[in-house]
Protein backbone atom coordinates (compact mmCIF):
# COMPACT_ATOMS: atom_id res chain seq x y z
CA UNK A 1 0.00 0.00 0.00
CA UNK A 2 2.40 2.52 0.53
CA UNK A 3 4.26 2.23 -2.59
CA UNK A 4 0.34 2.70 -4.20
CA UNK A 5 0.44 6.16 -1.76
CA UNK A 6 3.56 7.09 -3.01
CA UNK A 7 3.45 6.50 -6.26
CA UNK A 8 0.31 9.25 -6.39
CA UNK A 9 0.23 12.72 -7.90
CA UNK A 10 -0.34 15.04 -5.78
CA UNK A 11 -1.61 17.94 -6.91
CA UNK A 12 0.14 21.45 -7.48
CA UNK A 13 -2.38 22.93 -5.26
CA UNK A 14 -3.07 21.56 -1.91
CA UNK A 15 -4.95 23.62 -0.22
CA UNK A 16 -7.66 22.46 -2.86
CA UNK A 17 -6.52 19.12 -2.10
CA UNK A 18 -7.09 19.44 1.57
CA UNK A 19 -10.70 21.85 0.89
CA UNK A 20 -11.76 18.37 -1.27
CA UNK A 21 -11.19 15.97 1.91
CA UNK A 22 -12.70 18.46 4.34
CA UNK A 23 -16.15 18.74 1.99
CA UNK A 24 -16.11 14.73 1.59
CA UNK A 25 -16.20 13.83 5.27
CA UNK A 26 -19.53 12.77 6.42
CA UNK A 27 -21.01 15.20 9.31
CA UNK A 28 -18.13 17.65 9.92
CA UNK A 29 -16.91 21.11 8.62
CA UNK A 30 -14.35 23.08 9.34
CA UNK A 31 -13.94 26.77 10.15
CA UNK A 32 -10.31 29.05 9.71
CA UNK A 33 -10.93 32.37 11.31
CA UNK A 34 -8.29 34.79 11.90
CA UNK A 35 -7.40 37.58 15.05
CA UNK A 36 -10.54 39.44 14.83
CA UNK A 37 -12.94 36.48 14.35
CA UNK A 38 -13.79 36.73 10.40
CA UNK A 39 -14.10 33.43 8.52
CA UNK A 40 -11.26 32.99 5.97
CA UNK A 41 -12.33 29.43 5.00
CA UNK A 42 -14.84 26.73 5.45
CA UNK A 43 -16.00 24.13 4.09
CA UNK A 44 -17.54 20.77 4.94
CA UNK A 45 -20.74 18.60 4.40
CA UNK A 46 -22.15 19.61 7.68
CA UNK A 47 -22.64 23.78 6.98
CA UNK A 48 -24.20 23.18 3.70
CA UNK A 49 -26.90 20.25 5.65
CA UNK A 50 -27.73 22.89 8.29
CA UNK A 51 -28.33 25.93 5.93
CA UNK A 52 -24.98 27.82 5.89
CA UNK A 53 -23.30 29.02 2.36
CA UNK A 54 -19.54 28.69 2.46
CA UNK A 55 -19.03 31.57 -0.08
CA UNK A 56 -21.57 33.78 2.34
CA UNK A 57 -19.21 33.10 5.42
CA UNK A 58 -15.95 34.28 3.84
CA UNK A 59 -14.91 37.58 5.47
CA UNK A 60 -17.91 37.73 7.93
CA UNK A 61 -17.32 37.78 11.42
CA UNK A 62 -18.51 34.54 13.56
CA UNK A 63 -20.66 36.85 15.39
CA UNK A 64 -23.10 37.78 12.99
CA UNK A 65 -23.09 34.15 11.21
CA UNK A 66 -24.22 32.06 14.44
CA UNK A 67 -27.40 32.94 16.58
CA UNK A 68 -26.40 34.79 19.73
CA UNK A 69 -26.53 31.69 22.25
CA UNK A 70 -24.64 29.77 20.16
CA UNK A 71 -21.77 32.45 19.54
CA UNK A 72 -21.87 33.45 23.61
CA UNK A 73 -20.99 29.42 23.96
CA UNK A 74 -18.25 28.89 21.40
CA UNK A 75 -16.77 32.41 22.04
CA UNK A 76 -14.80 31.63 24.58
CA UNK A 77 -13.78 28.44 22.92
CA UNK A 78 -12.68 30.68 19.79
CA UNK A 79 -10.40 33.13 22.20
CA UNK A 80 -9.17 30.46 23.80
CA UNK A 81 -7.45 29.00 20.59
CA UNK A 82 -6.08 32.59 19.67
CA UNK A 83 -4.61 32.62 22.85
CA UNK A 84 -3.02 29.35 21.89
CA UNK A 85 -5.35 26.45 23.18
CA UNK A 86 -6.66 23.70 22.23
CA UNK A 87 -10.34 22.81 23.69
CA UNK A 88 -12.83 20.73 22.91
CA UNK A 89 -16.47 21.02 23.17
CA UNK A 90 -19.27 18.97 22.87
CA UNK A 91 -22.71 20.98 22.77
CA UNK A 92 -26.68 20.45 21.10
CA UNK A 93 -27.55 22.88 19.07
CA UNK A 94 -30.10 25.52 19.95
CA UNK A 95 -32.98 23.56 18.05
CA UNK A 96 -31.94 20.53 19.61
CA UNK A 97 -31.56 18.97 16.60
CA UNK A 98 -27.24 17.99 16.46
CA UNK A 99 -24.96 17.65 18.92
CA UNK A 100 -21.75 18.44 17.75
CA UNK A 101 -18.06 17.86 19.04
CA UNK A 102 -15.93 20.87 17.63
CA UNK A 103 -12.40 21.33 18.77
CA UNK A 104 -10.60 24.57 18.85
CA UNK A 105 -6.78 24.81 18.29
CA UNK A 106 -4.91 28.39 17.21
CA UNK A 107 -3.79 28.57 13.90
CA UNK A 108 0.00 29.53 13.47
CA UNK A 109 1.95 30.94 11.26
CA UNK A 110 5.44 30.00 10.17
CA UNK A 111 7.32 31.19 12.84
CA UNK A 112 4.62 29.55 15.45
CA UNK A 113 3.18 32.91 15.89
CA UNK A 114 -0.61 32.62 16.49
CA UNK A 115 -2.72 34.09 13.15
CA UNK A 116 -6.12 32.83 14.13
CA UNK A 117 -7.85 29.26 14.91
CA UNK A 118 -9.78 26.63 13.57
CA UNK A 119 -12.64 25.03 14.14
CA UNK A 120 -13.51 21.54 13.47
CA UNK A 121 -16.85 19.88 14.21
CA UNK A 122 -18.20 16.33 13.89
CA UNK A 123 -21.86 15.54 14.50
CA UNK A 124 -22.20 13.10 17.02
CA UNK A 125 -25.87 13.24 17.10
CA UNK A 126 -26.44 9.77 16.67
CA UNK A 127 -23.79 8.44 19.06
CA UNK A 128 -24.97 10.42 21.36
CA UNK A 129 -28.47 9.61 21.46
CA UNK A 130 -27.38 5.80 21.02
CA UNK A 131 -25.89 5.92 24.27
CA UNK A 132 -28.26 7.43 25.85
CA UNK A 133 -31.62 5.07 24.75
CA UNK A 134 -28.73 2.50 26.05
CA UNK A 135 -28.61 4.49 29.28
CA UNK A 136 -32.46 4.47 29.92
CA UNK A 137 -32.98 1.18 28.61
CA UNK A 138 -30.74 -0.03 31.44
Amino acid sequence: MFNELSSMTIPADSEDLAWSVVNGLPGASVIVFDRDLLVLAAGGESLKARGFDREAMLGRQLQNLLDPATYRLYEPYYHAALAGETRTLEAETVDREWIDSTDFSPLRSSTGEVIGGVASARDVTEARRAQEARREAN
